[in-house]
């Protein structure tokens, strides 16, 4: 939730600038302590106050607490962007980001929440004008009353168990282990039998049926067992969603990326992808299709040649499944017995069932999800991880009749609200950021635990880092089967996730409602988004905390004297040659630098080693650095680097 988020973030800010050499010389102790003990109070009311459902009055706070905290945030960066100009002498603005023609400025914007009655943000003439911290703190108070006089007519609420832990050596790692085929045991039969029948004949094999109802997690076992792995010399799966590129497809069906392929027309791509099948016995999957046209693109670089070769297609739209001229797999809603077994599996994983308290409220609650695979998952992981008393479970019952009768409920959306109603609010921003991602995206977990932390949605703790903290989140939302894993490490570790889109359009629709997201139309597929995710779009009053390069975005040339001004900077990854500036010492926030190859000035000579003198303790992550020599002293200035690469 945004008053969550906004409250975290101005914490994590003030703490920064505590902790910087010289910016903490440039606020007002005594402003920053007030913000401090009502931020405070906002996040205990926040966590302890508004699980579940919340009235209009509890979301008119909320709402006022967002737009107080984004306004101190406001307040803070715009006097230290000021304070930093000062000491570097530089008059004139610094640019950061600059668009290319095929991409939009900015992918996705953060709004600040606004009432009627917030006089902080006033805009004229496309500028903001910020009024003191004094005004924001006073605004604070007066909210802060406002809670204290809605408290105390408030019932209390359950709480989730919180993630304080995360085992080190086993990140991005689920606790509930891999989840095995419940419902579908006929479909998948029939499925590996088409797939592994006498006829030599390239097949083609329809999969349809509504989405969430389980297509592509049946096509996924097929495509992964055993029996199917060993007989197809080649296997590849692409995912192809309403908006597709068909040249994106063919690199993917390619599995390569190179100057070599990039040179070529989709043609040409369609010319290799056909060699390279020709002779070979190959199984693709084309996962949700949503026209004929994609395939008709396709098709003709896919040979015949008669030796057992199959493609399997899943698509939401029956016309469509219907015109590849083979018999279709359909997939239909789960009967009540197979609803109930599913819902067990994911509320109790491994353990001995569902108790017999609970039974009858649970099995209401199943029957609410129209044996829709993805909703009775989804509120199975929810019941898993909350209180297992009858109490809790006739509350979220309840709550879920009511939703059912106030609305039409297509696609059980209902049943997915109340999964994000009933999540812990510091779970909620995490979640809705996954709505940033492309439909259908690939999402590398490690970039998403990276942007997580840049964003400031991870409230600290003494016993862990950001990063550790931030991995529990993701495993919670990993076994609440809010994000899917993709594909894992030889270790277990998961190496890229998803999200489904019917989640999806959840993040993004409750994230404009709270106006936590903005999200721009058409943002092309392959683009980074989120990671300029700041609530205004004012460029130049803004200094990010994570840069990325891609094919789509990259880094301005900054000049060296400026560089020191990138303060709040966390993450920089960039696929060139950079020759840092010795500036570089002097962005205290840097967690990651995972550069092409980087030339690191040695740190500057210090006085004393004091605690201020480690110049870069955030520093976990240094990789390509070229002609480096570690020293003692490097050492000293970056005690918590834990990714070292340095090349010789």
């Amino acid at each position: 939730m945004a008053a969550y988020a906004a409250s975290v973030s101005l914490m994590n800010l003030m703490e920064q600038i505590e902790n910087h050499p010289r910016l903490s010389i440039s606020v007002d102790e005594n402003q920053i302590e007030s913000l401090r003990e009502k931020i405070g109070f906002f996040l205990k009311f926040i966590e302890t106050n508004t699980r579940g459902a919340i009235n209009n009055e509890a979301q008119v706070l909320l709402s006022q607490i967002a737009s107080s905290a984004y306004s101190a945030e406001d307040v803070i960066k715009s006097h230290v962007f000021d304070q930093t100009h000062a000491m570097e002498d530089a008059k004139r603005k610094v640019t950061i980001i600059k668009p290319t023609n095929s991409m939009p400025l900015l992918c996705c914007l953060k709004e600040a929440v606004t009432t009627e009655s917030d006089p902080l943000h006033q805009i004229n003439d496309g500028s903001i004008s910020l009024l003191d911290l004094h005004t924001v703190i006073d605004d604070m108070y007066s909210i802060k009353k406002k809670v204290m006089e809605f408290k105390d007519d408030l019932q209390p609420a359950y709480s989730m168990p919180v993630t304080t832990t995360t085992s080190s050596s086993t990140p991005f790692t689920s606790i509930t282990g891999k989840s095995t085929m419940v419902g579908f045991e006929v479909e998948l039969h029939e499925l590996l039998e088409r797939l592994t029948g006498l006829q030599s004949n390239l097949q083609i094999i329809p999969i349809v049926g509504m989405g969430g109802i389980g297509k592509t997690t049946l096509a996924k076992y097929a495509y992964e067992n055993s029996l199917i792995m060993r007989p197809f010399y080649i296997r590849r799966w692409v995912t192809v969603s309403q908006k597709y590129d068909a040249r994106g497809l063919l690199l993917q069906l390619l599995s390569e990326q190179s100057s070599e392929m990039d040179s070529k027309t989709d043609e040409q791509l369609g010319d290799v992808l056909y060699t390279r099948l020709c002779g070979r016995k190959y199984l693709i999957v084309i996962d949700d299709i949503w026209s004929v046209e994609a395939w008709e693109k396709l098709k003709r670089f896919f040979p015949n040649d008669k030796n057992g070769s199959r493609i399997v297609v899943t698509t939401r739209i029956l016309d469509v499944a219907n015109d590849f001229g083979s018999s279709c797999l359909r997939v239909n809603f789960l009967d009540d017995g197979k609803s109930w077994k599913l819902f067990c599996e994911k509320a109790f994983g491994d353990q001995s069932g569902c108790p017999s308290e609970l039974e009858d409220t649970g099995k209401e609650i199943v029957k609410k999800c129209k044996g829709l695979p993805l909703s009775i998952s989804v509120i199975g992981g929810l019941l898993g991880r909350s209180h297992k008393t009858q109490e809790y479970w006739k509350i979220i019952s309840k709550d879920l009749i009511s939703n059912l009768n106030r609305e039409q409920d297509e696609n059980c959306s209902s049943i997915l609200s109340l999964s994000y109603t009933y999540l812990p609010p510091h779970l909620k921003p995490c979640f809705l950021f996954m709505g940033f991602f492309p439909e259908d995206d690939k999402i590398h977990v490690s970039t998403l635990i990276k942007l997580w932390v840049a964003e400031g949605f991870i409230k600290p703790n003494k016993a862990q880092s950001l990063e550790d903290i931030a991995i529990g989140h993701f495993n919670d939302l990993i076994d609440m089967n809010l994000i899917l894993r993709y594909s894992s490490e030889a270790n277990g570790r998961v190496a890229y996730c998803k999200i489904h889109d019917l989640l999806r359009d959840l993040c993004i629709r409750v994230g404009h409602s709270e106006k936590f997201i903005c999200m721009m139309k058409d943002v092309p597929k392959g683009i980074r988004v989120g990671i300029l995710s700041e609530r205004h779009f004012i460029l130049d009053e803004r200094i990010p905390r994570f840069i990325i390069h891609s094919d789509h975005m990259f880094f301005q040339s900054i000049p060296y004297s400026s560089t020191s001004l990138l303060w709040n900077l966390q993450t920089l990854i960039l696929n060139n040659i950079v020759d840092a500036p010795s500036e570089i010492w002097e962005m205290r926030q840097l967690r990651h630098l995972n550069i092409l190859k980087l030339y690191l000035p040695h740190p500057p000579q210090s006085r004393k080693q004091q605690k201020k003198d480690i110049l870069l303790p955030n520093l976990q992550t240094l990789k390509n650095v070229i002609n480096f020599k570690w020293s003692e002293e490097v050492c000293k200035s970056v005690p918590n680097v834990t990714k070292l690469n340095l090349v010789v």
